[in-house]
C-alpha cells in the first residue's frame, strides 16, 4: 500500500501520524514532519507516498515522510489484516 484516503491525523510533538485507507479497504499509516493544520492535508484528502515523500493536493504539495508506513494501531493489537 502507498496510499489512500485519510481517515485520522494524529499530532505529535515532533511527527503527525496519517492512517489511510485505500480503495480495497485495506488501512495503513504513516508518519511525516510536522505541518501547521491550515497548510497540510485534512481529512478525506487523498494521499500517497515515494522515496521518502508523501504527496497531496493532486501532487502540488508535499511533506517529509519520517520511517516507513506501518499497520494502524487496531490492526496491530487485533491481528487483523
Amino acid at each position: 500500500m502507498v496510499g489512500g484516503w485519510i481517515i485520522d491525523i494524529w499530532r505529535g510533538r515532533e511527527k503527525v501520524r496519517l492512517w489511510c485507507v485505500d480503495r480495497h479497504g485495506d488501512e495503513c499509516c504513516v508518519y511525516v514532519e510536522h505541518f501547521e493544520s491550515e497548510r497540510g492535508p485534512k481529512i478525506g484528502d487523498e494521499i500517497w507516498w515515494q522515496c521518502g515523500k508523501v504527496m497531496f493536493d493532486y501532487d502540488r504539495k508535499r511533506l517529509r515522510k519520517i520511517g516507513y508506513s506501518f499497520a494502524p494501531p487496531a490492526t496491530a493489537l487485533t491481528g487483523r489484516a
